[in-house]
């Protein structure tokens, strides 16, 4: 009886009994474990399957991407001549696409007399913050105006708005040149960087859809923008002078009115582009391009297909902020795998420049000798938009396109900002002071971003064949330059207050 007593004592009581509970955890993580292996080799086994369909759809693809190359060829065959008319227009649109800007800028040395830097903010550092910001919304929602407005219709409106807002800037300055006719410029000034951005990218789309010869004719003649307004400039200081009496003050809206005409000449010569038989046929041929580049974007996602999924089955779990910053930096590095550094050197070069001009190079010059204020600033804007012109053009030499020397004249730039900083405090050699000698010295810094700027734009996508890549890179490209542009402007406000003003 005692040992029956014992016997049951020392049997387990099965009721009662549980598993300790590291071993319940064990077969969790195991059952999960199986789970999750099963589902990867579903996944694979369905990459396996996807593989052969892939094939056969990259297949498909690459026949639909032959026969839309057929078409464009033969529509080729049927477009039109490039004609004298066609150029001009294409040099009025190069010249209209920044005409808004430089105008205001060419103007900076009224402006900076209207409104006293003593006890007004510095309009040659503020009025580039105000068409920024309102440049940056603008770029952010252009995706929305394109789908909501037509070319035509979006070409219309901003030229419209840039000529009320640049006479309005000269009207406002004559009639407030006091702390409030300074803050409605600056929201006119917000209003012109939108209308510009909008306009801008509408002339980049028209320029890309037709031939190279024309397309290189707006761009060339970007840079010729700023020499005409500096012309005009000239004029109107001939004839008026350049004293705050009514005669300059009525020059300078002369001045603004006779920009305004080279807009109207500019609508004028769209609205008989628009209407052309080669217009509209080189729209058939990039809306066939535009549709080639969608296939052989697929096609390059067909063919990448199982790297993807392995992918997807590594990095499941992983959370997806987490994730979407890894894909960010595999981005970059996949960019500069293709390109090197040319979009870092792009916002180095659009930085320096920004941040010393027009600003610091030209106006906070302590004084100038050789020429009256109104007169030498003009000089100084002038030596700017003339190197800058000669730079762009010498960038398309190709023989010039070596890396380490454009690299390095980026390099070479930084050695402008103490110069220039030197200057507006008045210190160093009494050649820094040296009208000539700024002079040389801006027209070498405007050389140099001109050739850089036209060098490194031309490099990066030259040796890409996949579309997918080449528009990742211009992408990349242009984020990069507006960022310095960007950059330079909001850090040269800075500097300025670090600066003496100099009556």
């Amino acid at each position: 009886m005692i040992q029956q007593n014992a016997s049951l004592n020392m049997q387990p009581d099965q009721h009662n009994y549980s598993p300790p509970l590291s071993s319940v955890l064990n077969l969790k993580e195991n059952e999960e474990d199986k789970r999750q292996n099963l589902n990867d080799i579903s996944i694979k086994q369905d990459s396996q399957l996807n593989s052969f369909l892939s094939a056969q759809n990259a297949e498909e693809t690459q026949k639909k991407i032959d026969d839309i190359s057929k078409q464009i060829d033969q529509m080729y065959e049927v477009l039109p001549p490039v004609t004298n008319f066609f150029k001009f227009c294409f040099m009025m649109f190069g010249i209209l696409a920044f005409a808004g800007w430089n105008a205001v800028i060419t103007a900076f040395d009224y402006f900076s007399v209207r409104y006293p830097k003593e006890t007004i903010p510095d309009v040659t550092f503020y009025f580039p913050f105000g068409v920024m910001v309102g440049d940056l919304l603008s770029g952010v929602t252009f995706v929305a105006q394109a789908k909501y407005f037509s070319v035509k219709s979006r070409f219309m409106y901003t030229v419209t708005v840039e000529v009320i807002v640049i006479i309005s800037l000269c009207i406002v300055a004559m009639c407030y040149n006091n702390i409030n006719g300074f803050w409605i410029s600056m929201v006119l000034l917000f209003i012109d960087g939108w209308a510009d951005n909008v306009k801008t990218n509408t002339f980049v789309v028209i320029a890309g859809s037709v031939h190279p010869q024309l397309n290189n004719l707006f761009w060339t003649y970007t840079a010729f923008s700023g020499l005409i307004m500096n012309a005009l400039r000239f004029i109107v200081l001939g004839i008026f002078g350049d004293d705050l009496d009514s005669n300059a003050n009525y020059g300078t809206l002369l001045y603004f009115i006779a920009c305004a005409i080279i807009f109207i000449i500019a609508i004028i010569c769209f609205a008989i582009f628009i209407k052309s038989n080669y217009y509209k046929t080189s729209l058939q041929i990039d809306a066939l391009k535009q549709q080639k580049i969608q296939l052989e974007k697929e096609l390059y996602f067909i063919k990448n297909q199982t790297e993807q999924i392995s992918s997807t089955i590594q990095h499941k779990g992983i959370s997806k902020m987490f994730w979407a910053a890894i894909n960010y930096l595999k981005e970059f590095i996949f960019i500069t795998k293709h390109t090197g550094f040319l979009s870092l050197y792009l916002f180095i070069s659009f930085f320096e420049t920004f941040l010393l001009f027009p600003g610091v190079c030209v106006f906070r010059k302590p004084e100038f000798k050789f020429l009256e204020f109104a007169w030498a600033a003009q000089v100084m804007m002038t030596a700017f938009n003339l190197g800058d012109f000669i730079g762009k053009y010498i960038g398309y030499i190709k023989q010039l396109h070596r890396l380490y020397w454009i690299y390095g004249l980026v390099i070479l730039r930084i050695s402008f900002v103490p110069i220039f900083i030197l200057m507006a405090l008045n210190e160093g050699s009494s050649i820094l002071q040296n009208d000539y000698f700024i002079m040389c010295m801006i027209f070498l810094f405007s050389i140099t971003n001109g050739f850089i700027t036209t060098s490194l734009t031309h490099l990066s996508p030259r040796k890409i064949t996949d579309p997918y890549i080449r528009d990742k890179v211009n992408f990349f490209s242009n984020f990069t330059m507006t960022l310095g542009i960007d950059l330079g402007i909001v850090l040269a406000i800075f500097l300025s207050n670090a600066l003496p003003n100099y009556s």
